[in-house]
């Protein structure tokens, strides 16, 4: 049986990156709930009720697009099951 995530949490502050994958991930069949928030703080409030299956987290937000520990201890406190670090970047950031 493969894993499917039901509970799916999108933490970004560009509301661009939010809401793409909001729209990709919407009609999908498996997720039966899609919560994007803002900050890791409105994350670290919503993710108890939530109870997230994964998480998925601009890393764009972080200084210099590093995952340190302390921040990657943070998204795990949340609960999730599975992290996805992603990021938007055009030429000028790379």
């Amino acid at each position: 049986m493969k894993y499917l995530a039901q509970r799916v949490l999108i933490i970004s502050r560009q509301a661009l990156f939010r809401e793409g994958i909001r729209r990709l991930l919407a009609d999908s069949p498996n997720i039966e709930e899609l919560e994007a928030v803002h900050l890791l703080q409105e994350a670290k409030t919503l993710a108890p009720t939530l109870n997230p299956d994964l998480i998925i987290f601009d890393c764009s937000d972080l200084p210099f697009a590093r995952m340190d520990e302390a921040a990657l201890k943070s998204l795990f406190q949340l609960g999730a099951h599975c992290i996805v670090s992603l990021t938007l970047a055009n030429k000028e950031m790379v």
